[in-house]
């Protein structure tokens, strides 16, 4: 049993200087392809690509992730986005054409939200709302999703917590959970088949989301694994 690392979406602290400072900027900033990216209210979106290829994301044609391509098993962190209803597409790493296109998302003002990418088509593309629960003290919460892409469904235990029967996209609400070191076990549903084995350290205060990707016996990039990231 391995410890699971821990991926931090963007530390709480500067949530709020990112967000101004990223409005500012919006307002005259223009893409390296000279689309201008037009200004809105602002939504926070995290973008998770659970595909085997690197990716690009797109919001009305305009590329979000300008610093690099989003590598596999990776997250953008929260980029500043415009709210109401916009088009996203996806491209690989390096290629002309979209891959997927047309996606339609629709995020609300001051909200932070997760995108998977699952796979190459649109299917495997779901939304997540990262809304918390309140801090409770010496607890954290966490939640589980399942972002497999597979016909086989999930049962999770995270310490003395049981997300059961978890098909793909399934997004559980958080709960509260024991702060210190947690046993994480993912089972094929319904058997003793044990998929994937971690521990992991909680903190109070601390709000997780532990998600899947890769399927049950896949190798390489696309073997089944987990990842933990911190919401706040």
């Amino acid at each position: 049993m391995s410890r699971l690392a821990v991926k931090n979406i963007v530390p709480g602290n500067i949530k709020t200087l990112l967000l101004l400072m990223a409005v500012a900027i919006s307002l005259s900033s223009c893409k390296s392809n000279n689309e201008i990216v037009p200004y809105g209210k602002p939504a926070n979106l995290n973008v998770v690509n659970g595909d085997t290829a690197a990716l690009n994301i797109y919001q009305n044609g305009a590329r979000l992730n300008n610093i690099s391509s989003i590598a596999s098993g990776s997250q953008t962190g929260y980029m500043i986005v415009s709210f109401g209803t916009n088009v996203y597409q996806v491209k690989k790493a390096g290629a002309i054409d979209y891959l997927i296109n047309n996606y339609q998302l629709k995020l609300d003002t001051a909200t932070y939200y997760t995108l998977f990418i699952a796979g190459e088509t649109a299917d495997k593309l779901f939304l997540a709302n990262d809304g918390l629960l309140p801090d409770s003290a010496n607890m954290a919460q966490i939640r589980f999703i399942n972002a497999s892409p597979s016909a086989t469904n999930l049962d999770v235990i995270i310490g003395n917590l049981n997300f059961s029967n978890q098909a793909f996209k399934a997004i559980s609400s958080f709960k509260y959970i024991a702060v210190g070191t947690t046993t994480i076990s993912i089972y094929q549903r319904n058997t003793t088949n044990l998929l994937f084995s971690a521990t992991a350290a909680l903190t109070a205060n601390g709000a997780y989301t532990l998600y899947t990707q890769g399927i049950p016996g896949g190798s390489g990039l696309n073997k089944l694994s987990a990842a933990l990231t911190i919401n706040n």
